[in-house]
This record gives structure tokens, sequence and C-alpha cells, in this order.
């Protein structure tokens, strides 16, 4: 089928109220590899996103060389230490990953060797990930399929060069295309674009509603993984997380003062009126 819309009355659903009793770790916990001397910013994006979508506790690991740029008090910030690059993932490290209930990876990544080593090491766990921007060229058969859940989020030109590398062969109908990577990989695909398009490994496909040209600016690809795993980390499955996630993300733009002038800051603090708008008990 061609899929269906997704709707404001299923973003409300979703969203629902925080459960009485929660605290931080109920609410989720969720790490964001990512960063570069290019793009140090990027994964703080990520992690603030993941903190206004209800994440409990969300740190933000970065190399070392990374600038900590002022970021909001309540992230934890955790420099890995090293090369000036992404270094392999110690063992130490690896375990304490299993405490987390989603990592999000890519932000902000490069292509360089030791980022795309990082990246398939944690593709080899079973934990939930998130996988964004560069480290989605770290996605190869062989580490297919994926022990645990995960959400891909590329654009057409990226889901088109991943069916390849896969032995797939790519339609041209942006539907098709986000389900045949889904086919192929066992995850969720978040097909970026305008109405961007959430399939899921069952099958299913449905097509966003919300969002405006104010979103072609840096920075809010990021913001939108990070508030998949903020969603996802709460509760929701993650087909179900990536939607909420690409539906409010829209609304924020919609409600953008001037389309021109919106920025990624303007859309992290677009957040909470926007979830208040879907639901006022978010």
């Amino acid at each position: 089928s061609a899929g269906e819309a997704f709707t404001a009355a299923e973003a409300q659903a979703l969203l629902g109220r925080l459960p009485h009793g929660c605290h931080k770790v109920t609410t989720g916990c969720v790490t964001v590899f990512g960063g570069s001397a290019l793009y140090p910013s990027a994964p703080f994006l990520s992690g603030e996103a993941a903190l206004r979508c209800g994440a409990g506790l969300v740190t933000v690991a970065v190399p070392t060389a990374i600038p900590v740029l002022p970021v909001p008090r309540a992230l934890i910030v955790q420099q890995r230490s090293g090369p000036q690059t992404h270094r392999a993932l110690a063992e130490a490290e690896r375990a304490a990953l299993t405490s987390q209930d989603v990592i999000a990876v890519g932000p902000g990544l490069t292509r360089e060797p030791e980022a795309v080593g990082m990246v398939q090491q944690l593709l080899s766990t079973e934990i939930k990930l998130v996988v964004d921007a560069d480290a989605l060229v770290a996605i190869s058969a062989d580490l297919l399929p994926k022990q645990a859940p995960w959400v891909l989020t590329p654009h057409a030109g990226e889901c088109a060069r991943l069916i390849e590398r896969l032995g797939g062969s790519w339609p041209e109908d942006r539907r098709e295309l986000a389900r045949e990577l889904s086919a192929q990989t066992g995850a969720v695909v978040v097909l970026k674009g305008p109405n961007t398009i959430v399939a899921a490994p069952d099958g299913s496909v449905t097509w966003n509603t919300t969002g405006t040209q104010a979103l072609a600016t840096g920075g809010t690809g990021d913001i939108l993984t990070g508030m998949i795993a903020g969603f996802w980390a709460g509760g929701l499955a993650a087909a179900d997380a990536a939607r909420l996630a690409t539906f409010v993300h829209g609304s924020v733009a919609e409600s953008a003062i001037c389309q021109r002038a919106f920025i990624a800051d303007d859309l992290l603090a677009g957040l909470a009126p926007a979830l208040a708008a879907i639901s006022p008990f978010a």
C-alpha cells in the first residue's frame, strides 16, 4: 500500500502523560556518540532534544579534542580520552552501555576510520540504536541482522546508497525506498524530506503531515535524532517514537515566526510549546 498519514490524534494518543511515580531512570537513559572538529555542536543538539522529549538522563560522548560548548547543565558530558578521533570502545565502556535504553550515533561524526570502527562496534551490540548521518556508512551486510531494534534516519541519497551497498536495487518512489531499506535491515527507517516517511519492519509505512521549509537549516536533523531517542527511551515502540518525533519536529517549524530566520536553537526552544499544544498533560 502507499501508506497513510500520521495524524495529530495519533500524536496525542502516543504522547499521553508522564506516569505518576516515574523518576529519571524510568523516563529513559540515552547516550549520544558524535561530534568532530568540523561539527562540534551536533551531538549536543541531539542530547538537548532527547532531554526535552522526556529522557531522564542523557550523556553526550565526544572525543577529547571537541570543545565542550555551552550546553544545558542537565546534560552529562563524557569526553573520551585517547586520540583526537573516536577511538574503539573499551570493554568496560561496552559493558556500561548496556544500562542505556537507547544510543544515538552519528550527529557530527565524520567518516574517519576510527569513527566508522566505533560505529561498527555499536552495531554489533544488543543495544537499541538510532543511526544518523555519517554513521550510516558503517552499516554493511555482514553486520546484519542486528540483534536489537534500531532506527535509521537517512535522506533519500543516503537511503539509496545504503540499499545499493547491501546488494539491493532502489525504487524511485520515496515510500517504496523507505520500505525497501527497512526490509533489508530490519530497522525502522525515517526517510527525511518533505512529508518524512517512517517505514517499519512489519511493512507499515506512514508519512508525516507537519513541517515547513524552515527545517532546511543546519542542526535540525541532529535534533530529530535526539527526539527519536528520547521518545523511544521513554517507553514508546521504535516506530511510534519515530512517527511522534517527526510530527512534533514539523509542528515546531509551522509555528515559526519567520521561516527564513529559523535556526536549530529555535527548534529546541519550540519543543515545549509544541508538545503542550499536542497534549496539555505531556
